[in-house]
């Protein structure tokens, strides 16, 4: 067994949790719940942030500031960063550590050279409606885009890594052949399979792999699977997933009518939950008045409400 870290990547609802609650109740591996406040302010020509914007960042960070984790004397990103993963390792006593990525994935390699990386992928009509259904997009349409954009960097990311240093893992495949999956998962990470695995709804919020939770995507509008299905075909495809429907044309009037409704759904959405004056200090703090205090406030009240509603 090597030290190298383990990153779970993939699109937002995408199962990540269920796995990463599966692997966390591993006897020989902790898995962080979200990490990409490792990688979240790495610019896109993969320039690290400066030391004093960072720890601001973290500040206002919700996740990072429930770890509790410490921030080490350095000038060096790389250090204190890699310092976290070190700290949750030895904090939780497990010689095997992961933690899960959504996005910016491709810049872990520059603070964990010998990374290793399971890549979870589910069916995106699923994803996308689950997404609006979190009321982080107003529309299929939109909702799908995240997934789109996760996989096609997924696709990129993964030619610069050696076969040996990824596996892919199928949402479908986890809940309808759970101790198989693991199996090989557990294969991957160089530890034995332990049926503890599959216990972690007794001290969690969630339940063991439901297989109706597969293709639910079957009983919605088919107008809207039809217009997710005429945006990602091709990504689809090459992810492993049929396309049901007939080829959709979208155009780019009415690309643009969609992304308008997605817009108003979720702002109404997003007043029903934070209240109006919350939602416009929101926008405020990150449109017109950018004060890093002024920010911080707004996004710790936020973060308060939103905690209500994590499963």
């Amino acid at each position: 067994m090597d030290n190298s870290p383990f990153f779970l990547v993939g699109a937002e609802r995408s199962g990540t949790t269920m796995l990463r609650l599966m692997l966390t109740h591993h006897p020989k591996i902790f898995f962080h719940h979200e990490f990409v406040y490792s990688v979240e302010k790495i610019s896109p020509s993969g320039s690290f942030p400066k030391k004093e914007d960072y720890i601001a960042y973290l500040e206002s960070d919700r996740i990072f500031k429930n770890e509790n984790l410490k921030i080490i004397d350095s000038e060096s990103y790389v250090e204190i960063v890699g310092n976290f993963l070190s700290q949750l390792k030895k904090n939780n006593n497990k010689p095997v550590i992961g933690a899960t990525v959504h996005r910016n994935f491709q810049f872990l390699p520059k603070i964990w050279p010998n990374s290793k990386y399971i890549h979870m992928v589910r069916d995106p009509r699923d994803v996308a409606f689950s997404y609006v259904n979190k009321g982080w997009a107003g529309h299929v349409w939109t909702a799908s885009d995240v997934w789109l954009k996760t996989e096609k960097a997924w696709q990129v990311f993964q030619r610069t890594i050696k076969p040996q240093n990824y596996c892919t893992v199928h949402y479908e495949n986890l809940v309808r052949y759970p101790v198989r999956e693991l199996q090989k998962i557990c294969k991957f990470m160089g530890v034995d399979y332990s049926e503890g695995m599959l216990l972690y709804d007794k001290n969690s919020t969630f339940s063991t792999p439901d297989l109706a939770l597969i293709g639910q995507w079957k009983k919605k509008d088919s107008n809207d699977v039809r217009l997710i299905e005429s945006k990602l075909k091709e990504q689809m495809r090459i992810s492993g997933y049929t396309v049901s429907n007939d080829e959709l044309e979208v155009s780019c009037s009415h690309d643009y009518y969609l992304r308008v409704v997605s817009r108003i759904r979720k702002q109404t959405f997003s007043i029903r939950r934070f209240g109006v004056c919350l939602q416009l200090f929101d926008i405020l703090s990150r449109r017109v008045f950018p004060l890093p205090f002024f920010r911080k406030v707004v996004k710790l009240k936020i973060d308060e409400i939103n905690l209500k509603y994590i499963k």
